[in-house]
């Protein structure tokens, strides 16, 4: 490997640096890439996925390692209900894939929201108070001095049309189901894909309750259960 590595930074020439060493893990270029057209008569065709990608609302979600292999209709059905729902909670045991489809949602879900897809992941979380801060660093919001209250952090959000993922909800549930309510409130715009081993018994605006939800169904080892109706109105 090293005789490579000096190959290719002697071909570099003065730009020999462009190919850096790091230190216990091996070697990164800190160069420019850019996509060429694979084609001459086709201008532009191979840097299509890179305009797409400019193009879509603003994440951090990061992107997939691997595909959802054998969970084609699980996803499918999962992603027409959260079309028509605002909040969707993913419950189920642990290690069944519930963070991987709800990311997986996210991303086809990404082209309808302006103010973008942002996760939340609440996994280290050892303090429940920390979950609404965690929300407003996820979404880059900067709330001045005080305390980043559920409510102060919903209330930031309310004009935004984006879509949280607050994920691995189960040990802080208190707190996650009162971000949620409060993200939920009257005339916000944000919409919600919860992860957790179970369900947020929160009540939005007071009136709407998990265990009273419109629909609840296993699909493969998730209890799927929705809150609050109000649509997406998007196509």
């Amino acid at each position: 490997m090293a005789a490579q590595i000096a190959a290719l930074r002697a071909s570099f020439g003065a730009e020999r640096e462009l190919i850096r060493t790091v230190s216990g893990r091996g070697y990164q270029f800190t160069g420019e890439i850019r996509i060429l057209s694979a084609s001459p008569n086709k201008p532009g065709a191979g840097v299509a996925t890179a305009e797409h990608e400019a193009v879509l609302p603003p994440t951090n979600a990061p992107k997939p390692v691997s595909e959802l292999i054998g969970r084609d209709a699980e996803a499918e059905e999962v992603l027409r209900v959260a079309r028509a729902h605002r909040l969707v909670t993913l419950t189920g045991a642990g290690g069944i894939g519930k963070s991987t489809l709800a990311l997986a949602l996210a991303r086809e879900l990404r082209p309808h929201f302006a103010d973008g897809v942002w996760l939340a992941e609440f996994s280290a979380l050892a303090d429940p108070g920390l979950v609404p801060a965690t929300v407003a660093a996820a979404v880059g919001l900067e709330l001045g001095g005080g305390e980043a209250s559920a409510q102060r952090v919903a209330q930031a959000l309310a004009d935004r049309r984006l879509l949280l993922v607050l994920d691995t909800c189960e040990h802080v549930i208190a707190a996650a189901a009162a971000m949620a309510e409060a993200v939920l409130g009257a005339d916000s715009a944000p919409h919600i894909i919860a992860t957790s081993r179970e369900p947020l018994r929160a009540g939005v605006n007071g009136s709407i309750r998990h265990n009273r939800s419109p629909y609840r169904r296993w699909i493969s080892g998730l209890t799927t259960i929705l809150c609050a109706t109000a649509p997406f109105g998007c196509s």
